[in-house]
């Protein structure tokens, strides 16, 4: 009887934390202004937000390292095919925000999904501004 139980309650904690996850993908979150955090940037996968980001320098974006890699293969995804807009509050409003091209990247060589739970960062660079 105590095995039966332990499995029934196991697979209702197993469907509600799957479900929780689905619902959001932030806990306890708050919208923002980009007036109140104008390092944050949207990089942008083929048209779509794909991660946020933070300036760190004129030409450099730190990102999450799992943002520059294919969810199905684990691939580098190709520089051109990403973006990055800053001055936006509203993926829908890029045409308010400033466009950057990225002209190379990189991921931190120790980067391991298997085994890292926050992954290292990669760095953007603009062509315009980088040469």
């Amino acid at each position: 009887m105590k095995r039966k139980f332990i499995y029934i309650f196991s697979l209702i904690l197993m469907v509600n934390v799957s479900y929780a996850q689905f619902q959001k993908k932030l806990l306890s979150g708050s919208n923002a202004d980009i007036k109140d955090i104008p390092w944050q940037v949207g990089i942008f996968l083929d048209g779509s937000h794909r991660c946020g980001g933070s300036i760190i320098s004129p030409i450099h974006i730190l990102t999450a390292a799992h943002c520059l890699k294919d969810r199905k293969t684990g691939a580098k995804i190709d520089k051109s095919r990403l973006t990055v807009y800053a001055g936006i509050t509203k993926k829908s409003k890029k045409s308010s925000g400033q466009k950057r091209n990225v002209c190379n990247y990189t991921i931190h060589s120790s980067y391991n999904p298997q085994t890292t739970l926050l992954a290292t960062m990669g760095t953007f660079a603009d062509c315009k501004l980088s040469g």
